[in-house]
């Protein structure tokens, strides 16, 4: 019963996700000099909104393995351990998924017109193909 509920909470913000991920495409393709403010900042929702539903997809995988989330500041940074301590995403999709995470506490914290274009599109690029990773290995791991 619970690992129904993830699958349709999964696939629910596995559609998100895509959405985003559209948007994400649309920007990836800019050169660093056509990012104007307005597209950083777009970026970097963009980018915070992607990692938000990887999060949120480890987060209700983890309360379905009975691990309830800390509440402390670094929570964020132990659901990903945690993740990949208990197999849920294997040690690769953690590492990739590190410089995202980074970038999500760097978002929420500055300003988007400190954002360095050359960074945020290198992370826009590699989105989808982490995205696909990641998706093969939660629905690997719970057999969705």
């Amino acid at each position: 019963m619970i690992v129904n509920n993830f699958k349709e909470y999964f696939n629910a913000e596995i559609e998100n996700i895509k959405k985003v991920l559209e948007e994400i495409k649309k920007i990836a393709s800019l050169k660093p000099e056509g990012m104007d403010s307005v597209k950083l900042a777009a970026s970097g929702t963009f980018l915070h909104n992607f990692y938000n539903g990887i999060e949120n997809i480890i987060k209700r995988a983890l309360l379905v393995k009975g691990v309830k989330i800390k509440n402390s500041p670094g929570w964020h940074k132990e659901t990903l351990i945690e993740a990949k301590s208990l197999n849920i995403i294997s040690a690769g999709v953690h590492t990739k998924l590190i410089p995202f995470l980074t970038f999500r506490h760097y978002f929420i914290h500055g300003y988007s017109f400190k954002l360095r274009p050359e960074e945020l599109l290198s992370l826009l690029k590699q989105a989808d193909t982490i995205f696909c990773e990641f998706k093969k290995e939660i629905k690997e791991h719970f057999n969705l």
